[in-house]
């Protein structure tokens, strides 16, 4: 192999249909290959969902489950950072009427919009985002909602998480140089007593991982760290690329086998080797 043979062809845009590509695989792999990762908690429904209808819909509408659903659906969480300040789209009294009569998909926030897409993408048709789906003006919804959303969490197919946006009405997704997702190459030619290693290797920092996520705006919510640990699957949508957080497996757009540093990283080491296959 030589130095020039690896070069992923990532593109100039986290949005874009290879983008998305790599997490539809990742979530047919979790769901084909992973047994601790397709245990849903328990058979709860949320309250509300929104019916986003096919990828050729241009509107979505607000399911009251109980009423319209009488078997296990899947469902992917939107897990974002909105201030009531600038959330203008919310559940209440006065609007439940038109969000179950139904409304058009291009007059929502863009991070909703986005999120649309992704699940569109994966083939999954409802969708939970706590602003639309629980009402905003009655404390006793949120009494009874809030007791309930360990369940809508732990029982999503995946959680999409806007990990670089701010507020409702930032983007999902990033454009991007793809050259700056890159990990370090070198060349290697060793030994290890007796055992020869030569070959090409990525240099991955450990700290990548923080960088991306951990310090992510998004993380800095303690609602949103709560969202990730209850989580079957996490899509992460952060600056520069997609990650991903499954029971499972941790991955990247560079590392789509498995990211190394995160749970074997030390503080004092400050690469592993992680050798392309």
């Amino acid at each position: 192999m030589s130095q020039r043979s690896y070069r992923p062809n990532h593109d100039w845009s986290t949005s874009s249909s290879k983008t998305l590509q790599s997490a539809k695989e990742w979530c047919k792999t979790c769901e084909a290959t992973h047994e601790a990762c397709n245990k849903r908690k328990s058979d709860e429904t949320p309250t509300r969902l929104l019916d986003i209808g096919s990828p050729e819909s241009t509107q979505w509408r607000l399911c009251f489950t109980a009423e319209e659903i009488n078997e296990l659906v899947k469902f992917i969480v939107r897990s974002y950072r909105w201030r009531p300040q600038s959330q203008a789209l919310m559940l209440s009294t006065s609007t439940q009427r038109p969000f179950r009569n139904g409304l058009p998909i291009s007059e929502l926030p863009q991070t909703f919009k986005d999120a649309i897409k992704v699940a569109h993408f994966l083939g999954v048709l409802n969708l939970w985002i706590d602003a639309v789906c629980s009402f905003q003006d009655s404390p006793q919804d949120w009494e009874y909602e809030s007791k309930m959303m360990s369940a809508v969490y732990s029982n999503a197919y995946c959680i999409t998480a806007a990990a670089a946006s701010t507020e409702p009405n930032d983007s999902l997704f990033r454009k991007r140089n793809p050259e700056d997702i890159l990990p370090g190459l070198a060349e290697v030619n060793t030994k290890q007593g007796d055992i020869s290693i030569r070959g090409f290797f990525l240099l991955i920092t450990h700290k990548s991982w923080q960088r991306e996520l951990q310090a992510s705006v998004l993380q800095s919510r303690g609602w949103c760290s709560q969202e990730r640990i209850l989580a079957l699957r996490v899509l992460h949508f952060g600056e520069r690329q997609l990650s991903w957080e499954c029971g499972t497996s941790v991955r990247n757009e560079c590392l789509v086998d498995n990211f190394p540093a995160v749970q074997l990283a030390h503080e004092k080491l400050h690469f592993r080797i992680a050798a392309i296959s």
